[in-house]
């Protein structure tokens, strides 16, 4: 079993903490403004696409480490659930929009962006909106 780590993520308003088991986000604790203005942490345990509605939980703490503590509780609940299916519906996820930005960054169109529903990959590869997956997960997933 990988132990949890946590990185840093984007965001120049406030702190926020991605939580990962290996290379699956599973969850996230970050700073926001609560009710009154005041700095509160929120943390949400699941991830999406994989889990169920009902398998994802979050919640709120007025301290980073009530937060870490609660997420913690939340991730002991949800990880015997988790499946390798799971695993691969959000790494699936993640580089079917890692390819579609990059073929954006390239200027190259969608096969559903032309009348013909073909196109053309960034990498070169002919394709079709029918064959645009199979092509992602082939020759991009572990680019993602």
């Amino acid at each position: 079993m990988t132990a949890l780590t946590r990185r840093l993520l984007n965001n120049e308003h406030h702190e926020s903490w991605g939580i990962f088991d290996g290379d699956v986000q599973v969850g996230r604790i970050c700073e926001i403004h609560g009710t009154g203005g005041q700095m509160i942490w929120q943390w949400s345990c699941g991830f999406y696409p994989g889990c169920e509605t009902h398998q994802r939980t979050s919640g709120n703490a007025d301290t980073y480490e009530e937060a870490k503590a609660a997420f913690q509780a939340a991730w002991e609940r949800l990880r015997p659930q988790i499946t390798p299916a799971m695993r691969g519906e959000w790494r699936r996820q993640q580089a079917w929009t890692a390819w579609k930005n990059a073929m954006w960054d390239a200027r190259c169109r969608m096969p559903a962006q032309s009348t013909t529903g073909r196109s053309h990959c960034f990498c070169g590869a002919d394709i079709t909106t029918a064959t645009s997956p199979e092509h992602v997960y082939a020759a991009h997933m572990e680019n993602a």
